[in-house]
């Protein structure tokens, strides 16, 4: 379905910015989710066709204890392996800036938030509910 944004600006939560007046695709339907923040402007409207993830090449990931340097970055940094989470959800990291600084990740899954370590997959914080309660948390841990 297509939306025009009504309000001042919406965050999607893939990290996508819209201000007032954009149009917005999407296979929900913004305007009974959001109530007067967006009108419909088309119903059949295929998300698809407006929206294909790009094609991102693999990076070269390290084997732990013989990482070996990537060129593109000068020689010096390395790539390592996610630890693996049972975290159910969407990555949200990237609509909390902190949330890198500290290194740690950020699920959302049910309308509430799982703050999960970025380097072991250990659950921090689970069921928080609201983003300015997720940046209040992730602020206690940054320096």
């Amino acid at each position: 379905m297509k939306f025009r944004l009504l309000g001042p600006f919406y965050v999607a939560l893939d990290g996508r910015k819209y201000k007032k007046g954009d149009v917005v695709i999407s296979a929900e339907d913004l305007s009974k989710k959001f109530a007067n923040a967006f009108e419909l402007i088309e119903k059949d409207v295929e998300v698809e066709q407006f929206y294909k993830a790009p094609d991102i090449p693999e990076p070269s990931i390290c084997e732990h204890s013989s990482c070996k340097p990537m060129a593109d970055v000068g020689g010096d940094a390395a790539i390592l392996p996610s630890p693996p989470t049972e975290i159910e959800g969407q990555d949200v990291t990237n609509l909390f800036s902190v949330a890198e600084s500290v290194d740690m990740k950020v699920f959302l899954a049910d309308g509430k938030y799982t703050v999960v370590d970025g380097t072991d997959g250990k659950i921090m914080k689970k069921g928080i509910v609201g983003t300015q309660k997720v940046k209040k948390f992730l602020k206690q841990y940054a320096a």
